[in-house]
């Protein structure tokens, strides 16, 4: 016999808004490493670049990026500078971001695992928003 209980929770809802496409995505990776960890300090600049046919696709591969980097590296970013281009083949975002490597010992807030791309969306009506799902 089983049963399924609702105490357990394995997933994190956000939602981001912004007045600008770039400040959305910004917004949405500061998001997402003050979700994983405190306070990160501004140590080292790395530049990220990633592509997508669509902003949906654009925002999964941007934060599964981060993800990756954190896993990878143990690098967490303080800031972005994000910037968005819309192309023939879709989008292509570069980001200069601003963090610090942790030693493998730091213990995170959350670890997550991915980016879902369960309830993703990028929405501009009188702001940009964005909601999207973070498996942990």
């Amino acid at each position: 016999m089983y049963k399924f209980d609702d105490w357990a929770t394995a997933d994190a809802a956000v939602e981001v808004e912004s007045d600008t496409l770039n400040g959305l995505f910004e917004e949405c990776g500061v998001a997402l490493e003050r979700f994983m960890v405190g306070n990160v300090k501004c140590l080292k600049h790395r530049t990220i670049k990633t592509s997508s046919k669509t902003l949906e696709g654009l925002l999964f591969s941007w934060l599964n990026e981060l993800i990756y980097l954190k896993d990878a590296e143990n690098f967490f970013f303080a800031s972005f500078d994000v910037n968005v281009d819309k192309n023939d083949g879709g989008y292509e975002l570069t980001a200069d971001g601003c963090g610090q490597t942790f030693s493998s010992t730091t213990s995170s807030k959350h670890d997550v695992k991915s980016c879902t791309y369960h309830k993703l969306k990028v929405v501009h009506d009188v702001k940009w928003r964005a909601t999207f799902v973070l498996d942990v």
